[in-house]
């Protein structure tokens, strides 16, 4: 992929994940098909430096987002690797970093 952010839902909250970052997208099976696996709602990401992600929904690549950065007080709140804040039809989304190729959630 390449530019821009792939916003996924994750634990009922968006993601934002640089684009160029994620290198595939694949629908996981479960041996049951009413088991919910604890990270995630069957689809991982591939990311590009080797590591993967498991996810809810895959929603749409954002070109661009007016992204903000956070706040002392919020920062303690969100997982290591969170970056900044957005709106994506009026709905917040946490902008996620990858530091040596890891996302870190």
């Amino acid at each position: 992929m390449t530019g821009g952010f792939l916003i996924v839902r994750r634990a009922g909250t968006l993601w934002g994940l640089p684009a160029e970052q994620v290198s595939g997208i694949e629908r996981t099976e479960t041996v049951d098909k009413l088991e919910v696996p604890a990270t995630g709602g069957g689809i991982e990401l591939r990311l590009a430096g080797g590591g993967r992600l498991a996810v809810d929904a895959v929603l749409t690549l954002a070109a661009e987002l007016a992204v903000r950065p956070l706040s002392a007080r919020l920062r303690p709140h969100l997982p290591a690797g969170s970056a900044g804040l957005a709106l994506l039809a009026g709905e917040p989304l946490v902008l996620m970093t990858l530091a040596d190729g890891v996302l870190h959630d």
